[in-house]
Parts: C-alpha cells; sequence; structure tokens
C-alpha cells in the first residue's frame, strides 16, 4: 500500500513538472533575454542567430518575456519560423528587419491579443517579412474582430495573406500603417462604430477596390488609402466634410465627397492633413465631446 502511494505521488509530481514546463515553455536554446524590471525580461537572438525554427518561451527564470528588443532578430537571416508568446505586449524597433527567410509566425494567444500588441513601426512586425500568421495553431486568412476599440499601428503590417477584414460595432479608430502592404486584402467592411482612420491605414492594397465609410467617421487621413487600388469610395455622411492640415480643428471649408470616384483618386494617389467632418457632438467611449466640454452619456 505504502509502495502504491509512494509511486502514485511520484507520478503527481512528475506531471506537475510537466505541466510546469509547459506553461513556461522551452524555447530556443541560446537566446538573449535582457532584464526590464523585477518581473519582466526582453529577448534578443543572441546566440540563436543561425537558427532556423525560433521558439520564444513566455517566461525566463521565474520572469515574464514581454518585450522583443530593437533589432531583435535582425542578424537571423535563417530563420523560417518564430513563435511568439502571448506575454509579449510590445515590439521594438527593427525587431525583424531583414528576415528575408522568414515564412511562418506562429503566435500562442487570439488575434484579440495580438491586437493589443505595441508595434514601433513596420520593421517590428514579423509579418512584414513572413507570408503566414497562425494564432492559437490556426491560420488566419481571414479577420474578424469582435469587442476591440483600436487597431494600433503596424498591427497588421505586411500581412500578405490577409483576404478580408471586418469588425464589430467595437472598432472606433484604425491606426497608422495597421493594414498597410496586404497585398490581397480585396474585402473590408467597416463597422457603424468608426470614427477615425491613421495615416497610411490601408496604402499599398492592391486588391482593395471599393470601400464604404460609415456615417461614424469624422477623419480621415489623407494618406490612408494611399497607393491602393481604390477606385470608388463610398460615404454613408456626405455633409460637412472639410480638408485640413490641423488634426485638431473642427470646422473648415466644403469639401465634396459626392462623387465617390474623384474622392478615391484624391486619397489614393496624393493628398496632406486630414479629411474631417464637422459635428455639433462626438460620441467617444461612452462620452459626449461638445464645444462646452465632456458629459458622461
Amino acid at each position: 500500500m505504502k509502495r502504491k502511494i509512494l509511486l502514485l505521488s511520484a507520478l503527481a509530481l512528475v506531471l506537475l513538472a510537466m505541466a510546469l514546463l509547459s506553461s513556461c515553455g522551452k524555447g530556443t536554446e541560446g537566446l538573449e533575454f535582457i532584464e526590464i524590471n523585477d518581473n519582466e525580461v526582453g529577448v534578443k537572438c543572441g546566440e540563436a542567430v543561425n537558427e532556423t525554427e525560433i521558439v520564444i518561451p513566455n517566461k525566463h527564470k521565474g520572469k515574464k518575456v514581454t518585450t522583443i528588443m530593437t533589432t531583435a532578430f535582425s542578424k537571423c537571416k535563417k530563420m523560417v519560423s518564430i513563435t511568439i508568446p502571448d506575454t509579449v505586449t510590445k515590439v521594438e524597433t527593427g525587431a525583424f528587419y531583414d528576415c528575408t527567410a522568414l515564412e511562418n509566425v506562429y503566435y500562442k494567444g487570439t488575434v484579440k491579443d495580438w491586437c493589443n500588441i505595441e508595434f514601433a513601426m513596420g520593421s517590428s512586425s514579423p509579418m512584414g517579412e513572413a507570408e503566414n500568421f497562425y494564432a492559437k495553431g490556426k491560420e488566419i486568412t481571414t479577420l474578424k474582430l469582435k469587442k476591440i476599440s483600436e487597431i494600433k499601428a503596424y498591427t497588421f503590417f505586411g500581412f500578405d495573406n490577409l483576404e478580408s477584414f471586418e469588425a464589430d460595432k467595437n472598432l472606433i479608430s484604425i491606426g497608422e500603417n495597421a493594414f498597410a502592404g496586404c497585398s490581397k486584402l480585396s474585402s473590408v467592411a467597416l463597422p457603424s462604430s468608426l470614427e477615425k482612420l491613421g495615416k497610411l491605414a490601408f496604402s499599398s492594397c492592391p486588391k482593395l477596390k471599393e470601400i464604404t465609410l460609415p456615417a461614424s467617421v469624422y477623419q480621415i487621413h489623407a494618406l490612408t488609402f494611399y497607393d491602393s487600388g481604390l477606385n470608388t469610395i463610398t460615404f454613408e455622411n456626405t455633409e460637412k466634410w472639410f480638408v485640413t492640415t490641423n488634426e485638431n480643428a473642427t470646422s473648415g471649408g466644403v469639401h465634396d465627397v459626392t462623387d465617390p470616384e474623384m474622392n478615391a483618386y484624391k486619397l489614393v494617389r496624393h493628398g496632406t492633413g486630414f479629411l474631417k467632418r464637422t459635428l455639433s457632438k462626438v460620441t467617444v467611449k461612452g462620452w459626449v465631446r461638445t464645444k462646452r466640454g465632456n458629459k458622461n452619456v
């Protein structure tokens, strides 16, 4: 009986150890870790520079791996795939610069988790080089985002295999270069909650031919659709639009947006500043902004 109990106890310890190893992730040997604070570390390729498949663990010596450091993998010319844990919240400048062999990005979190990552610039995004993106083991070619209020800058930058995008009525803004260079993106459905479109957000998307801008939109950067394939832009609300170089402007000379082909030409080929709409009030995240200040709604 005692022997059986000892065997069961030993088995329990083995299972516990396996669970702990699984939760921490093994990671690729030779990676370099840089302490950020008492609870977090960043990661760089270190001595793993010649590896073809790199796996970043979610912990190193008990500390969460939260940051992919500046130029972290820029020297990894042989890297074909990288696995990124859902503990990563920040990717710094040039982290994946010139990773020309990179083909596959495996992300341990959900697409929603991916949208919470801060990318410093285009070369911070691994999808700027890789063609294939997997989240939770599933290859992503279409996006149907739910309960996300903001798509940050460079979130899906260079995502070659993305074909379509839509979001529910929680989305308020799409940031700079968020979908820039998505060469296969042909279908975009913007929700009625959307208010702002950032600089170059859908630039260099050659298969994107037409788009409808919801009545909720009141600010578009002049280069949002630069060098895309758009030939028709439909404005659900065509009133009180004006062009300005001042992002904080609330009024200006009237700009006619009733000709979808003409406005597509302007937004795709050239432009500076912003296309904005004059509003008496703007609802943002449960607040109404008026000329007299904010009040809760």
